[in-house]
């Protein structure tokens, strides 16, 4: 298996002036955004404060400094904090024409998918929309827009055997200039050609597409972006809000 998600990690650093800077320590490719709640101070007023919401790449940024009531007097703070890989209600390009995701010539005829073949039952989200792609055994996957690698997560195919051929666990993430995100998955695990922090192009061979069912072969892919959870129901400071592409010709 090879697979990695954005580590991120959020600490306070008390400073020489006595304010207190909570910094976050993010490990990864793409945006990722952290919400911070302070939940109690000492030397530093609460009264309004809402949650502190970042969009911070790889590295070390500061989140908030905390500036001192009394500045004879160090600031001291708790608080939580929560993240999710991709920008909040980005400024999504909705007019824009998407390439389709394989070769010029190819003929087929997508299907949309369910919820349940996505193994998302039961999770938040919102006009969820994935497309199935049939395609040929070898079939190249290319991207349907330049963008970023963010992740790449998959299963190398077991000699002699096609288990994990087509797994839904095969997966390439790619987040574009607008915040959008396309996510391709049903890929062929051994040909993986891209890695993460990568910046691809509509004509950069991603995989090729993996197996289907024992007969059929293609690929899944979602568009996607993040809107904050607003819906009344718990599981996180985020929805996923699927898109509906546009292609040339449909």
């Amino acid at each position: 298996l090879s697979a990695s998600q954005p580590e991120v990690n959020v600490r306070s650093e008390l400073q020489p002036d006595n304010s207190l800077s909570i910094v976050a320590d993010v490990k990864g490719h793409g945006t990722v955004t952290v919400v911070l709640e302070l939940l109690s101070a000492e030397n530093y007023s609460l009264e309004g404060a809402i949650p502190i919401r970042r969009e911070l790449r790889n590295g070390t940024s500061e989140v908030v400094r905390l500036i001192p009531i009394d500045p004879e007097k160090p600031v001291s703070a708790d608080y939580d904090f929560n993240w999710v890989q991709g920008k909040v209600n980005p400024g999504i390009a909705a007019g824009f024409i998407y390439r389709l995701p394989f070769a010029d010539g190819i003929a087929t005829v997508p299907r949309e998918v369910s919820t349940h073949e996505m193994r998302l039952t039961g999770r938040d989200f919102r006009d969820f929309k994935v497309w199935e792609f049939p395609l040929r055994k070898g079939d190249t996957v290319y991207p349907v827009r330049s963008g970023e690698v963010i992740r790449v997560e998959g299963f190398e195919n077991i000699a002699g055997s096609n288990t994990m051929t087509g797994s839904p666990m095969n997966m390439i993430y790619i987040e574009h200039p607008d915040g959008m995100i396309s996510q391709y998955t049903m890929l062929d695990g051994a040909s993986l050609q891209v890695s993460e922090g990568q910046t691809v192009y509509p004509d950069t061979p991603l995989a090729k597409a993996g197996a289907l069912d024992l007969e059929n072969y293609g690929m899944r892919l979602a568009l996607y972006y993040m809107v904050p959870n607003n819906s009344g129901r718990r599981g996180g400071i985020t929805r996923t809000a699927y898109f509906d592409p546009g292609f040339p010709g449909s």
